[in-house]
């Protein structure tokens, strides 16, 4: 692996540490873009931290870790956003009485999906902002944006979609078995798409189909 060993004006080492030939390396590193925020985390073997023989199955460092930067990822005004979607449950002094156990939900997943949802009706309605943004993405990374004939040619060959393509599975666990690198797996039920055709649903569009 190609070790990082700098990062760009701007962006902040949040943790450094050294190779196997003692050189330094960038392990955290993070810059806000925009908006919102980016995180280089280039190493390949923090599944050491869940995975090692050492680790008590107890531990959950690696859960902790993910969860943490994910959150901090998430930026306030995003976040908040999300929040005004969310469905929640308020119970009733009638549900409530003293001794008595009260589960309290909170369901975002809805708004998750409706994000992508709209993302990609906004894609498909705006296509030269679409490829904008993706090109400025692409610079952020490189330091060089693709030129727009490159853009534009790859844009025709790319298909937007919120639909799985459940039967792209099956062929694909079915050639995998047929040359025996898989035993025969019950795919069934493995799309959970209610969100999904809710909010299909909601915006009049057509239900996707799972296996």
């Amino acid at each position: 692996m190609n070790g990082l060993r700098a990062v760009k004006p701007g962006a902040t080492v949040l943790l450094n540490g050294v190779d196997e030939r003692r050189r330094d390396q960038v392990v955290l590193a993070s810059q806000r873009y925009g908006r919102g925020k980016a995180i280089a985390f280039p190493i390949q073997d923090s599944w050491l931290w869940q995975m090692h023989a050492s680790m008590s199955l107890e531990d959950q460092t690696h859960e902790n870790y993910w969860r943490q930067m994910l959150r901090w990822l998430v930026d306030d005004e995003a976040f908040a956003r999300l929040k005004k979607k969310m469905k929640t449950h308020n119970p009733s002094a009638a549900e409530v009485s003293e001794g008595r156990s009260v589960g309290l939900a909170a369901a975002g997943q809805e708004a998750v999906v409706a994000g992508v949802v709209d993302a990609i009706d906004f894609i498909e309605a705006n296509a030269d902002e679409a490829k904008s943004v993706t090109n400025a993405g692409i610079e952020a990374v490189t330091d060089k944006p693709l030129p727009q004939e490159v853009i534009d040619a790859a844009w025709e060959n790319l298909t937007f979609t919120v639909d799985p393509i459940a039967p792209s599975l099956a062929k694909s666990s079915a050639d995998t078995e047929a040359v025996g690198l898989q035993d025969p797996v019950d795919l069934e039920g493995i799309y959970d798409l209610t969100f999904l055709n809710e909010v299909l649903a909601e915006k009049g569009d057509e239900e996707v189909k799972g296996l």
